[in-house]
């Protein structure tokens, strides 16, 4: 397997900058009664004189959040949307299931699905940002990764 460059150099290759933020509020949160257990970034990426602002929380007191682990975590969220995308049309089925046998249960459920489909969202404006083969290759180098990291 090809060895990956380190991911600073991959942003240059790409032409890509990034600057995080500290920010009050994720406008894609979903829940509400973790606020205070939790911190909110804006992500901005910069590329070919155009921006684009993403969102992402992390639990507070976590180390900092910079540019690299800040892209880390998109490509996760890219992944897990492209993962779970199969299912989305049993949601509705889920949910409705659930919420016969357990109302809080289904509530949990409704919040998973928002917060997937806003991250999902996300995930489509920075597929557009970045090209399609710029996008694949981000969320390449996480799938090269986990197959490196594995054990034999």
């Amino acid at each position: 397997m090809q060895a990956w460059s380190r991911l600073d150099q991959w942003l240059d290759q790409k032409q890509i900058s990034i600057k995080m933020t500290r920010v009050m509020a994720n406008p894609h949160w979903v829940d509400d009664q973790a606020l205070e257990t939790v911190e909110h970034f804006r992500c901005r990426l910069f590329k070919s004189g155009r921006f684009l602002d993403l969102y992402l929380s992390v639990m507070a007191g976590d180390d900092v959040i910079g540019p690299y682990e800040a892209l880390f975590m998109l490509a996760m969220d890219g992944a897990s949307c492209k993962l779970l995308e199969e299912y989305q049309p049993f949601r509705e089925d889920w949910i409705s299931d659930l919420g016969e046998g357990d109302k809080m249960m289904a509530t949990e459920a409704m919040a998973f699905w928002k917060e997937y489909a806003a991250r999902c969202s996300q995930q489509r404006r920075l597929r557009a940002f970045l090209g399609d083969s710029v996008y694949d290759e981000m969320l390449g180098r996480i799938d090269a990764r986990s197959e490196h990291t594995q054990a034999p």
